[in-house]
């Protein structure tokens, strides 16, 4: 294929001298609502049609997330998703037994799984989480507090939602409490059997306060504690559009990432959920579009197989260095009251890939460095965009003095380290990720720093290979590279990040462009652009 003057021209003037381009077919327009940011998913082991399920679910991977294959013993519900510091993923579910047919979650648990490598999975089931009450917890999720301690919180079928601590991902989990509610002179039920207590979620936010949300749609704020009280601080924040009734809306999710604070809300009988963001998680909830639908094609796998669930529910979110890069869902392959147990119908949870980066850039996030608490980028304390930030700066932000371990640092980003407030006394200056501040000899003596560009090139974003990449059928080959995850970045910086599945990149639906590329994660040599037809 010829490469027209114009495309050499253009490689030029972002620092390709020597330009094979990178052309892309045709595509729609950009992403505007957060259902556009969901990824095709890798295959995990195999796609096979021989799983139960209605014939919308199949074929699929049932090693992605977690499920009873045999459809003899469990029903899955619920989901989050953390990584301990071995590089093991811990998802902390709900199960029941799957001959009582969906309606068995009454009688649902808390149960721990673990994935040994992905995010993805496959998640083997470890058992209960706890033995308080036999195990006994739906509505299930789990999270890191400030002082790294884990918590997992239980509600619905445990009212007052109850809270449960560990320093470890592998327990022994001990139950601290639970939760409770202050009105705020908000006229709102605040009782123990309220519906505060119900699809309850809490974020812990970088000042060491606690946001919660629950069916209700309200938010409310704890200062005191994970177990509160949190004093109610809105009215429903859920978006009053038309053909959506509130009184059907559940499953909402909080979280924190490019700077704003983001919900989605699931309408259970239309079968569409919304997503809405704030500056500062209680005041001007705005409302951004659809956030994931069943009818839609985002579940889609890197073969191009769809798959449609019935029901999609009870999201919840994975963050890595401060951007979500996967969604957890419950899904069930036929109306709820159609699955009557020892039958071919069940439910599991499902983990999708998000491009959570190119997600926060679109809504305004900003480069910057990424600081940790401990060694080997474990412990995100905060991502910081360019500017200085004193001891109490910091610690409003979620960094503690005197503890910053590792940090990473997006391209064309410089750090000044102070051993002091104010920008006293310097440590050092750095321009690449860190994995051991030990190493450099000022683990834990960050008091202050300023974060600066000083380079936005997007020749840093290459990837080197000996060939140049080549598009066959709507996708990138990947000479020598297996699996992982390729990042694209066009002439205004914008990133999209692409699964690499079987040496292969899937590139349909993406515009027209020329595109500097590296493998995400890799420290590569730049490498000018190959043509794609």
């Amino acid at each position: 294929m010829e490469i027209s003057a114009s495309f050499r021209t253009a490689a030029r003037r972002i620092g390709f001298a020597s330009a094979s381009l990178l052309v892309l077919a045709p595509s729609k327009a950009p992403a505007a609502s957060l259902i556009d940011y969901f990824l095709p998913i890798p295959v995990v082991k195999q796609m096979t049609s021989n799983a139960w399920g209605a014939s919308g679910v199949l074929p699929r991977d049932q090693d992605n997330g977690i499920e009873d294959k045999a459809n003899k013993s469990w029903s899955y519900w619920d989901g989050k998703i953390l990584r301990a510091a071995d590089g093991k993923y811990h998802m902390y579910v709900s199960r029941w037994s799957q001959s009582a047919g969906h309606n068995g979650w009454f009688g649902s648990n808390c149960v721990h799984t673990v994935s040994d490598s992905s995010p993805l999975g496959p998640y083997i089931d470890k058992g209960l989480c706890y033995n308080d009450e036999n195990g006994k917890g739906h509505n299930v999720m789990v999270e890191q507090m400030n002082d790294g301690t884990y918590f997992v919180l239980v509600s619905e079928t445990r009212r007052p939602a109850t809270v449960y601590t560990s320093k470890s991902l592998d327990g022994p989990w001990v139950k601290l409490g639970s939760i409770s509610f202050q009105a705020n002179g908000f006229n709102i039920d605040v009782g123990n059997g309220s519906q505060l207590h119900s699809n309850t979620v809490i974020l812990p936010r970088p000042d060491g306060s606690f946001l919660s949300i629950a069916r209700e749609g309200v938010i409310s704020l704890s200062t005191s504690g994970i177990l509160g009280p949190y004093k109610v601080m809105t009215k429903s924040v859920f978006p009053n559009v038309q053909g959506l009734n509130n009184g059907f809306a559940e499953d909402p999710v909080i979280w924190r990432s490019g700077g704003k604070y983001h919900i989605t809300v699931n309408w259970w009988d239309v079968k569409q959920a919304r997503h809405v963001m704030s500056d500062d998680g209680i005041n001007n909830w705005k409302d951004m579009g659809v956030a994931y639908k069943p009818s839609s094609d985002f579940i889609k796998y890197t073969d191009g197989t769809v798959n449609h669930w019935t029901k999609i529910e009870r999201p919840q979110v994975f963050l890595k260095d401060g951007h979500v890069t996967h969604f957890t869902f419950s899904v069930i392959d036929v109306e709820k009251d159609k699955d009557g147990g020892n039958d071919n119908h069940n439910s599991k949870v499902i983990v999708v890939p998000f491009d959570g980066k190119r997600f926060d850039e679109d809504y305004g996030w900003k480069p910057g460095a990424y600081l940790y608490r401990n060694y080997s980028y474990d412990g995100l304390a905060a991502h910081l965009p360019a500017g200085s930030y004193t001891r109490a700066q910091l610690a409003a932000l979620g960094v503690a003095d005197n503890d910053i371990s590792s940090m990473k640092l997006d391209s064309g980003v410089q750090v000044e380290l102070f051993d002091d407030d104010e920008f006293r006394t310097p440590l050092g200056t750095i321009d690449a990720d860190q994995t051991n501040f030990g190493n450099l000899g000022f683990n834990d003596k960050v008091t202050s720093l300023r974060i600066s560009m000083v380079s936005s090139s997007v020749r840093d974003e290459a990837i080197r290979t000996a060939e140049p990449l080549r598009a066959m059928s709507g996708a990138i080959e990947v000479p020598g590279v297996e699996s992982g995850v390729l990042r694209l970045v066009d002439p205004r910086g914008q990133v999209r990040l692409l699964p690499i599945e079987r040496g292969r990149a899937d590139v349909r639906g993406i515009p027209v462009g020329i595109y500097g590329v590296r493998r995400e994660g890799a420290r590569e040599a730049p490498q000018s652009l190959a043509i794609l037809p």
